[in-house]
């Protein structure tokens, strides 16, 4: 990546990303995956898009996952909102056990859905 470019990546708040007041949490885990989040302690900037276009900021801490840019972590994500939706018992039980297999192999399982969605 070139010096004129900054990085974007997509988080997803209280999911993957968390920005709790400053020293209020030691560690955090992801909704998602379980997994130990990074955390930067004391930022000064906004937590949400109407802060930042108004031009405020305050101090917090800012948690992500780690694993917060990966396909498989946004399909487990997705799959779990579905999840939380879903009217139908049956297919909430198919929707868990590919969740499960998303998690535990940390591959999506339909490459051509998944990527560029983020």
């Amino acid at each position: 990546m070139s010096k004129d470019k900054k990085e974007t990546k997509s988080y997803h708040a209280g999911w993957d990303h968390f920005t709790p007041e400053p020293g209020t949490q030691k560690e955090m885990f992801c909704r998602v995956c379980k997994s130990k989040m990074d955390v930067t302690r004391n930022v000064n900037g906004p937590t949400g898009m109407a802060e930042a276009m108004g031009g405020g900021k305050h101090l917090h801490d800012s948690f992500s996952c780690p694993h917060a840019q990966e396909d498989w972590h946004n399909q487990v994500r997705v799959l779990k909102e579905r999840i939380k939706k879903e009217t139908s018992l049956t297919i909430a039980k198919l929707l868990k056990k590919e969740m499960k297999q998303v998690l535990k192999e940390r591959k999506v399982t339909l490459d051509r859905y998944w990527k560029g969605v983020w």
